[in-house]
């Protein structure tokens, strides 16, 4: 008879932590949430716009009137031949043909 009892005592504890750790795994996923998915890009973006801001704004080009253009990362010719050689440009790599 006490052998059931315990069994029930466990069994009732067991329970009511599975509510506990819920709560518990909740609150974990939101602050790794909040953390990674917020905290750490706004940080390395912040340190990227410091450090290295026209890397991190995508090697823009502009023009005269200083409106952006392009991008000196896309859509170039390469010659040398170590270098990795893009898809073949039916206009030459010229954004505005």
């Amino acid at each position: 008879m006490n052998n059931r009892k315990s069994i029930a005592d466990a069994e009732e504890q067991l329970s009511s932590s599975k509510g506990a750790n819920f709560f518990i795994i909740l609150r974990l996923c939101l602050v790794f949430i909040v953390l990674c998915g917020v905290i750490y890009p706004l940080t390395t973006t912040a340190i990227a716009q410091v450090l290295m801001p026209s890397q991190a704004n995508g090697s823009q080009l502009k023009n005269d009137a200083g409106v952006v253009v392009g991008s000196e990362l896309i859509g170039q010719s390469f010659t040398d031949p170590a270098l990795f050689h893009g898809r073949v440009s039916s206009i030459d790599y010229k954004a505005e043909a």
